[in-house]
């Protein structure tokens, strides 16, 4: 019986519902129909009753189906052991960690310089990572495709997911606001500031809130206004930026032409001649989170959450 198929029954038995499984996993509801039909096909009883659309009934296991869930807990239990005890290598092997990245949480360069760093430290775990959105990765966490999945935001319970029970979610720590000047701009001198202090700077933020160009931070500029005017009582002067994050924000910034936020953690920002000012608002922080499946790759993940977590905090609230 596929994996896949073992890990939908458990779902529709821990929530009791064929939607509120689809919504989890995630898929159609249709595909769960599908593979727990092929499940009970495959075994030659009824695991559901089904509740046929009366308002309020929930989906219930069957006599049968209470007998053969425990032992489809254990097989999924065994094969995140089986991976688990894989993937212990030996003091001089070399291993791997599958990274997802969230869209919109680091810029390409930050990744690079985080890998860097992170081989550096730890030569024998090889980073394989790709940027994807939520919905595309954690399917591919929960398949094994993926040891862990790096993402930010601003609350936990506002991401578009809710985390199943057999899923290690750990809080990284936190990132504070800053903004990028150009080390000719008289700001450069500061370490620290109000947002109310840039109220003459033009603000680069990029408009593109299809979310195509990763490591984008404020990508949705109507709302970054929004919520200055709300909480400082000043519209910001904003240049939205059309294409190549990375190249056009370094340009500009070499030509002091505006300042640029930034929630990514100074010790991964490190561009030529640009300096990073500290906003001293609490209500500009994001908070990193790191997603794995519990029972598999602990070694590699622990490794790098401790890692990240480090180099957080020596970017934290520095200029």
């Amino acid at each position: 019986m596929d994996l896949e198929v073992i890990k939908t029954v458990l779902t529709v038995a821990r929530l009791k519902s064929f939607s509120a499984a689809a919504y989890v996993i995630p898929c159609s509801q249709s595909s769960v129909s599908r593979r727990v039909e092929s499940a009970e096909s495959e075994l030659g009883v009824k695991i559901f009753t089904r509740p046929g659309g009366q308002e309020g009934r929930s989906t219930e296991l069957t006599i049968a189906g209470e007998r053969i869930i425990p032992v489809m807990a254990k097989i999924l239990e065994d094969f995140g052991e089986l991976y688990t005890v894989a993937s212990q290598p030996s003091p001089d092997s070399t291993s791997s960690l599958n990274l997802g990245l969230r869209k919109n949480l680091l810029a390409p360069m930050g990744l690079i310089m985080l890998k860097a760093d992170f081989i550096e430290a730890h030569g024998n775990i090889r980073i394989e990572s790709r940027y994807d959105d939520i919905v595309s990765l954690l399917p591919d966490l929960a398949l094994g495709r993926l040891d862990a999945v790096l993402f930010f935001c601003d609350e936990l319970d506002r991401v578009e997911f809710r985390h199943p029970e057999d899923m290690n979610i750990t809080l990284l720590g936190q990132s504070s606001f800053s903004v990028g000047v150009s080390d000719m701009n008289p700001l450069s001198k500061l370490r620290s500031a109000h947002i109310s202090d840039l109220k003459d700077e033009v603000f680069l933020l990029n408009d593109d809130s299809s979310g195509r160009l990763p490591g984008i931070i404020f990508a949705n500029s109507e709302r970054f206004v929004r919520r200055v005017e709300s909480m400082y009582g000043f519209t910001p002067k904003v240049m939205k930026i059309p294409d190549n994050m990375l190249e056009i924000r370094y340009r500009l910034a070499m030509e002091n032409r505006g300042v640029f936020p930034c929630h990514t953690p100074k010790c991964w920002r490190d561009l030529g001649g640009i300096t990073y000012l500290h906003i001293l608002d609490p209500g500009f922080s994001s908070s990193y989170y790191l997603l794995s499946m519990k029972g598999r790759k602990e070694r590699e993940v622990e490794i790098f959450a401790d890692f990240f977590t480090g180099r957080l905090k020596e970017g934290e609230g520095t200029a």
